[in-house]
């Protein structure tokens, strides 16, 4: 019974070194993208400013 606390630790730590590194690199290729393309449409659907 002793090994189901200690089974327990170690899965809780894989799961961590799973998801942090999952997490960034999701976080940062999502960043990226939205990035480029919101640079993409906004040089696109530039309008000139009109006088009120």
């Amino acid at each position: 019974m002793a090994m189901v606390p200690l089974a327990a630790w170690w899965l809780d730590i894989a799961i961590v070194l799973f998801f942090l590194p999952y997490t960034f690199a999701f976080n940062w290729t999502y960043d990226h993208l939205r990035s480029s393309s919101s640079a993409l449409t906004s040089t696109s659907s530039k309008r000139p400013a009109t006088d009120r």
